[in-house]
């Protein structure tokens, strides 16, 4: 990384930490330019120093001087699948899936800011055999992106090209915890009257965050939110032959 971008790095990782109540991020800010001026001697025309200046106002717009960041510390997130319900419909099994999650101050304040975040659903299905390992049969992810737009005050649950919109965050969470009707296999792929089991477990997608918060290590646990697997057993009923 360059000098350049590790001191401003720095004053990233410093600043986030601020206090809202306090001008430290300011004074952080101006530190680091009068650091810049001695260690690199830029000239204020040095192409340089224009990207230097735009890694600031970036900083500046994120933090807004410290102000937006709540005084608070961060409550803990929550995640946990709470029932699991696979159905055959249409020649596909498909899950349905009730989850409890609850979010931090930290996830709260980016997406106030218009950070989105991707929400992980992921099921995993496979066939014990005494014989031999088990075999795996399905492995799926329902990846579901959450924003809110600030200009409309707006929440959005987005899922491939489908998006909702929601006009309240409790609205928006309690959709987010709920999943309906999601087709994972082909109903053939299982022999009837056989017992299969699967798991399901919900998290919150870091490698889809803006890679400034994937590289903060002071912030990490901020952004831990996984539940833990819930196992569930299933069956597909051979259908019975109609008596004429």
């Amino acid at each position: 990384m360059s000098p350049d971008k590790t001191v401003f790095f720095t004053a990233y990782l410093n600043g986030w930490r601020c206090e809202p109540e306090r001008r430290d991020c300011i004074n952080l800010f101006h530190n680091v330019l009068m650091m810049m001026f001695v260690t690199h001697r830029f000239n204020l025309e040095s192409e340089r120093w224009h990207r230097a200046g735009l890694w600031l106002a970036a900083l500046l717009i994120w933090f807004g001087f410290g102000a937006a960041a709540s005084a608070q510390p961060s409550s803990d997130a929550q995640a946990a699948v709470l029932r699991i319900e696979p159905l055959v419909i249409d020649g596909q099994l498909s899950m349905g899936i009730d989850t409890e999650l609850s979010l931090n101050n930290t996830m709260r304040q980016a997406l106030n800011r218009g950070l989105p975040l991707f929400f992980s659903i992921e099921v995993q299905i496979n066939q014990p055999r005494w014989w031999w390992f088990d075999k795996d049969l399905v492995d799926s992810r329902l990846i579901r992106r959450l924003s809110f737009n600030n200009l409309t005050q707006q929440w959005h649950i987005s899922t491939g090209d489908l998006s909702v919109t929601f006009s309240s965050f409790e609205q928006v969470l309690a959709a987010l915890r709920r999943v309906r009707n999601w087709p994972v296999a082909l109903s053939d792929r299982f022999n009837p009257d056989t017992t299969y089991e699967g798991r399901v477990r919900i998290r919150l997608d870091t490698s889809q965050l803006a890679r400034p918060l994937q590289l903060d290590p002071a912030n990490r646990n901020d952004w831990a939110l996984s539940s833990s697997w819930k196992s569930f057993e299933f069956m597909i009923r051979r259908p019975t032959a109609s008596t004429s």
